[in-house]
């Protein structure tokens, strides 16, 4: 029986975030588009940006400032099971957003150069 992906844990310039459950990683690359003359089928090929969507907490005496003017910032993107992504260049894509009670959370929608994995 293999283990699978149960959460994220978000490191902007080293600093680490732990993600609510239903984040999700686009690891970008190259995107290929189909491309149709008469009954010939090509493709062309476009590069892609990698993207993150998630959340966070925001605690007590956390500051939101340096999530907030994030941009071509290095992401570190961990799986619990032990994979590990980097995302070069990142910037948030929208501003931040969040809720209060107990379903708070930050909203995070980065995005950047395509995803590298990090290979033990």
């Amino acid at each position: 029986m293999s283990r699978i992906v149960g959460r994220f844990t978000l490191r902007i310039d080293g600093q680490a975030y732990a993600t609510k459950t239903g984040a999700t990683l686009n690891l970008g690359g190259v995107q290929r588009n189909v491309e149709k003359t008469g009954y010939e089928v090509n493709y062309s090929e476009e590069p892609m940006e990698a993207t993150f969507q998630g959340a966070i907490q925001l605690k007590a005496g956390m500051s939101l400032e340096p999530l907030r003017n994030l941009a071509d910032a290095v992401v570190q993107v961990e799986a619990d099971t032990g994979q590990t992504w980097v995302i070069r260049g990142a910037f948030l894509t929208e501003p931040l957003s969040f809720s209060d009670g107990s379903g708070s959370e930050v909203a995070l929608n980065l995005a950047g150069s395509p995803a590298e994995e990090v290979l033990a």
